[in-house]
């Protein structure tokens, strides 16, 4: 059983994502990510603290530049058509309320490649997730802020990034 957290694992890359982080514990295994805080437009990623929408996958995590649900694309969820394996469910979270039908264009997409998608609000979306990660489930979710950050949170989160 681990006693304890090794070193964090931090890189760039993605067009439409800004960051992934991957926490090892002292065996040198990944942790699993939960979603263990929502507030209006931030999050609780185990410890780490989100101040924008996420992707999510079981042992990873992105900062997402999605602000609105409009903003929810094939484009944007590039991330999960490109995984292997590749994951069995995306949880699509679209903020407080889901504003309607999710589009066609996404299942779609993500049907012929075998994965379903699940649209509903962002509590939702988190909650099913974390369930199935703990159940050990290859999955994952694209998680919009229940109200959109402001652009000042997108340009400090832009700005830290530089910085490390």
């Amino acid at each position: 059983m681990p006693t304890g957290r090794g070193p964090i694992i931090v890189t760039s890359s993605l067009k439409d994502s800004e960051l992934i982080r991957e926490e090892q514990n002292v065996d040198g295994k990944y942790m699993f990510k939960q979603v263990k805080g929502l507030g209006d437009s931030s999050f609780m990623i185990n410890d780490v603290y989100v101040g924008q929408s996420v992707l999510l996958l079981p042992k990873s995590f992105f900062l997402w530049n999605a602000k609105k649900f409009e903003d929810v694309t094939v484009d944007s969820l590039t991330l999960f058509s490109m995984l292997y394996p590749t994951i069995e469910v995306l949880f699509i979270g679209c903020g407080e309320r889901q504003p309607g039908p999710g589009s066609a264009d996404i299942i779609k997409h993500f049907k012929n490649k075998g994965i379903v998608v699940e649209f509903s609000d962002t509590a939702n979306a988190a909650s099913t997730f974390n369930v199935l990660v703990g159940e050990g489930r290859n999955v994952g979710a694209a998680l919009l802020t229940n109200k959109p950050a402001s652009e000042e949170i997108y340009i400090e989160n832009e700005m830290m990034r530089k910085r490390s």
